[in-house]
């Protein structure tokens, strides 16, 4: 299955030659759940690089972080019933207020809650859209986060889902073919479905190369090496602690 994401900057800075950026993924969710306000501060308190996050929209067209397209893993406030069964495009924003909860007892957060409270932090944002974005949540977030721009990144597995300018096309392809390697901007690739070799290839023609979800040390430490540009994973700690050791000035096969 040929898996395309779509990568789109307002402003794109030039990090080809900085270390290995480190993203958490949904941000660092082993204590708190994933999406969640907690799980980026608590990010942000590891010096995280980067945080990944998950942006849908209700029915009343009000931007909401959750992954699933339905309220799975959402619990029922007490003696109310949380409408798990129903998709997210299908609810009103105050059905949802008043009925669910995340389990750590917080409200489903809002984006426009989560962009107010992250504004003027230092950190890379990777906004993955589940959905079509509105014009307004495109709105919102460029003037929440105007000083932050060049450090945000939108992706979405569907490219007519992000009508902005400047936007790259960014692929990701189980079973790619040299000859389906370009020349493109950014590129985030999915570490399950491609290899070094690929990701070699992709670094001499892309302006930014991104892989995720990646989870054990070696394979950080071969990616590290062949100085990727971003790195998201479910263990944002890990990932910190080996950017921060000098890695051996070898070459990875």
């Amino acid at each position: 299955m040929i898996k395309i994401i779509l990568l789109a900057s307002i402003l794109l800075v030039n990090v080809a030659h900085a270390r290995t950026k480190c993203i958490a993924h949904r941000g660092a969710h082993k204590n708190f759940p994933e999406n969640s306000l907690m799980a980026m501060e608590q990010a942000l308190l590891l010096g995280i690089d980067g945080i990944e996050f998950d942006v849908r929209h209700t029915q009343d067209q009000v931007a909401i972080l959750f992954h699933d397209p339905k309220l799975k893993g959402a619990n029922s406030q007490p003696g109310k019933i949380c409408p798990t069964d129903t998709w997210i495009k299908d609810l009103n924003y105050q059905e949802i207020q008043e009925n669910c909860q995340l389990p750590n007892g917080q409200p489903v957060p809002k984006l426009e809650y989560v962009l107010k409270a992250l504004a003027k932090r230092n950190f890379w944002a990777m906004v993955e859209f589940k959905d079509r974005p509105t014009a307004e949540t495109l709105k919102m977030i460029r003037e929440d986060w105007r000083k932050q721009m060049p450090q945000v990144r939108f992706i979405s597995y569907f490219r007519n889902f992000l009508p902005i300018n400047n936007s790259q096309l960014i692929l990701s392809i189980p079973l790619m073919k040299d000859a389906e390697i370009k020349s493109f901007g950014p590129l985030n690739l999915c570490w399950a479905y491609t290899s070094m070799d690929k990701i070699k290839k992709c670094k001499e023609v892309a302006s930014e190369v991104g892989v995720w979800k990646v989870e054990k040390e070696q394979a950080m430490k071969n990616l590290m090496a062949l100085k990727v540009d971003f790195i998201t994973t479910d263990e944002p700690e890990l990932c910190m602690k080996l950017v921060k050791k000098p890695l051996p000035n070898t070459s990875v096969n």
